[in-house]
């Protein structure tokens, strides 16, 4: 075991768990992140460090790329050719490598690395447009170990063959399960609205907030077990509002940001940076603003939170500007943090993206948590790829992003890094919905307006399954009525269900129906049999046919 764990750190030069080490120094910029000062490091010999100036002028990669990179391959072979013996044969050591690779996020980039990103995606537009092809200004480490690996495994010289076909098998195996229903719950149910937030606490799913022909600002709750709504009574009404974000802490919503109206005299979107939070247990609102510096007001940004934390990144200012910024609002102090980032990929100015929390489930259900300060919990909030996802949102050249990055919490500290991940991306979007349930995201819907002319919708319907542990998108076997392509939706994670309410598409909002989505497909079985709920498949009929299907073709195998 120990020789695993030797091999695989003798050859991975960019480990997670690893980052930030003590090496790395922190920049700061002046589009408010902290760049990382990064040395390249192979097992206990160092690689030329990428030079930086504190002025930001002079930044430049290493005299000779080619030159590194040789340097890089030559000491791969002699530390990987050492230990290759200790395996049973090349079969093991490729699947090592293909294991570790899909953690091999950054990319050396030739030229000014650490440059301002905005600068050179105006300079490089054809990265930013679709976001599907790689750029020939990078090269991804995983192509640089293909070449090294042929000279440790001697036989394999068609490596990427066998690690596809092995990539293939395995698909089906790996593939998610999806069977959409349409709940009917008793009660008034929410008017139908597009950028409502829905969130799931304590067997009970609350909405609050959203657009429909007002903008609505009532919170409407859920019994998960009666399944019934009701209207939640408060000691205060705020102002209707959308683009908002909503989280869970304790026995409280805490709402951030988002807009209430539009200024026709000012040729603006009034939007709010004030903290709103809710307690269930007194039915009470009180706001704050925070203390220290806090971030500006926005709408359309990602949010996620993990334990006492709250996190935000991005969105749109009142002014129409789009944001890159990440802030930690402690929900427990009531205090606003910006923290130091590093960040050798970090997104784009994004609004309308997903930020998915994905940890087990000990950690998400501890409040006490502070992910700038964490220590007892440190091993398991890193297992399996822990970590914040965000994926897609429009940029601020106007295009749909399909990008996926990892914010990953390393020894109090953030670290960004850009998922090159294995297996068919989705299309680019932005306006979708996104959730976790174990250590898969499922993503629904979303625009894409680049298909309108020549599909004539822009409106998404596909459901796609992102596995955090593999880094992988993985294909997805759907069952059920699928709801209609829409954006501006929302999504909640319970159990292994998700609930889904609302958004709109080109002509309409969309209907006030509850859509569910059952990941497992014993649960989903069972309630054919007993529930039988609106839209859903028939499960067992297909179950059935598909057993005197495969009867029938094994007897006719047999007696031909």
């Amino acid at each position: 075991m120990s020789s695993d764990k030797n091999l695989k750190e003798s050859i991975i030069p960019f480990k997670i768990s690893r980052f930030p080490n003590s090496e790395s120094q922190f920049l700061q910029t002046n589009r408010k992140q902290i760049k990382l000062r990064l040395p390249y490091v192979h097992s206990q010999t160092h690689h030329p460090t990428i030079e930086t100036d504190l002025s930001g002028k002079n930044l430049n990669s290493p005299p000779s790329v080619d030159e590194m990179l040789s340097t890089f391959r030559s000491r791969l072979s002699e530390h990987s050719t050492e230990l290759l013996p200790k395996f049973e044969s090349n079969i093991d050591l490729l699947k090592s490598l293909k294991w570790k690779s899909s953690l091999s996020a950054p990319k050396l980039h030739k030229g000014n690395i650490f440059k301002n990103l905005k600068t050179i995606k105006r300079k490089n537009k054809e990265d930013t447009k679709i976001n599907s092809k790689k750029s020939k200004e990078s090269i991804d480490i995983y192509n640089i170990f293909a070449g090294s690996q042929n000279q440790v495994t001697n036989n394999f010289e068609n490596f990427h063959e066998i690690e596809d076909f092995e990539f293939e098998k395995k698909k089906e195996e790996n593939s998610a399960y999806g069977c959409w229903y349409i709940k009917n719950p008793s009660g008034t149910h929410p008017s139908s609205r597009e950028e409502s937030q829905l969130v799931v606490l304590n067997k009970k799913a609350y909405i609050f907030g959203g657009q429909s022909r007002i903008k609505q600002g009532d919170v409407k709750e859920l019994d998960i077990i009666s399944w019934s709504w009701s209207i939640l009574s408060t000691d205060y009404s705020p102002h209707g509002i959308s683009g908002h974000s909503m989280v869970a802490y304790k026995r409280n919503l805490v709402i951030f940001g988002g807009t209430s109206s539009h200024s026709k005299n000012l040729g603006i979107r009034r939007c709010s940076n004030k903290i709103g939070i809710l307690s269930l247990k007194e039915n009470k609102w009180q706001f704050y603003k925070g203390v220290n510096d806090w971030p500006s007001p926005r709408r359309n940004h990602a949010a996620s939170s993990l334990g006492r934390d709250l996190l935000i990144y991005g969105g749109i200012s009142q002014e129409g500007e789009f944001l890159d910024d990440l802030w930690v609002f402690d929900m427990k102090e009531k205090s606003w943090i910006f923290p130091e980032v590093a960040a050798p990929e970090c997104p784009c100015e994004l609004s309308h993206a997903t930020l998915t929390p994905v940890f087990l489930d000990m950690i998400k259900e501890d409040s006490s948590i502070s992910i700038l300060s964490v220590s007892k919990n440190q091993k398991s909030i890193e297992i399996n790829n822990s970590g914040f996802y965000l994926f897609g949102g429009h940029t601020y050249d106007g295009e749909a992003s399909n990008k996926m990055y990892g914010l990953y919490i390393r020894e109090g500290k953030l670290l960004w890094l850009e998922i090159a991940g294995k297996g068919n991306a989705p299309v680019p979007r932005y306006g979708h919905s996104a959730c976790a349930i174990k250590f898969k995201i499922y993503i629904f819907g979303g625009r894409n307006d680049l298909m309108f002319n020549t599909y004539g919708d822009s409106c998404l319907n596909d459901l796609n399954v992102f596995n955090v542990e593999t880094l992988t998108w993985e294909t997805i076997q759907i069952h059920g009525a699928s709801p209609e392509g829409r954006w501006g939706h929302t999504m909640a994670g319970y159990g292994t269900r998700i609930l889904f309410f609302g958004g709109m598409c080109h002509k309409k909002y969309m209907t006030s129906d509850l859509y569910c989505l059952e990941t497992c497909k014993d649960i989903a079985e069972d309630l054919h049999k007993t529930d039988r709920p609106i839209g859903m498949f028939e499960v067992s009929g297909v179950a059935k046919f598909g057993i005197e299907l495969k009867a029938l073709i094994n007897n006719l195998i047999k007696h031909n």
